[in-house]
């Protein structure tokens, strides 16, 4: 599965205004099943990492990164079991960050965007 990024503001205005949101203290998912996806069978993401939750942008990039590759993860498993990954259009609101980069592991950030993604994708399965 393709992840690109999620551009344009009129579209991001939309994923926040129409968009499922799922929580968790750690992360807010923000999904949507359809729009005008640029990608056939692809997810479009966005992360969003505050400055003031990571002052540093080798923090805030790795975060992105991480979060990336979650994604891409996740989605190959539903992909390997045979289902379709319902959720096209992301947006993920992350809220923590350790102080040094190296702390932040692939494995964290999968434990925390598992359930979330796994309860959009349950939302969205069902709305279909």
């Amino acid at each position: 599965m393709t992840v690109v990024s999620l551009k344009g503001k009129s579209r991001i205005a939309n994923v926040f205004r129409f968009g499922r949101r799922f929580s968790s203290p750690q992360a807010t998912v923000i999904a949507m099943r359809g729009g005008e996806n640029r990608i056939v069978g692809g997810v479009e993401l966005m992360a969003v990492i505050r400055k003031k939750t990571a002052r540093k942008s080798v923090v805030r990039n790795r975060i992105r990164r991480l979060v990336r590759e979650s994604l891409r993860r996740i989605a190959a498993e539903y992909a390997d079991a045979g289902r379709e990954f319902p959720a096209r259009t992301i947006i993920v609101l992350w809220n923590f960050a350790p102080a040094h980069p190296a702390l932040l592991r692939l494995d964290t950030v999968m434990a925390v965007l598992r359930p979330l993604l796994e309860r959009a994708c349950k939302f969205h399965s069902k709305s279909a």
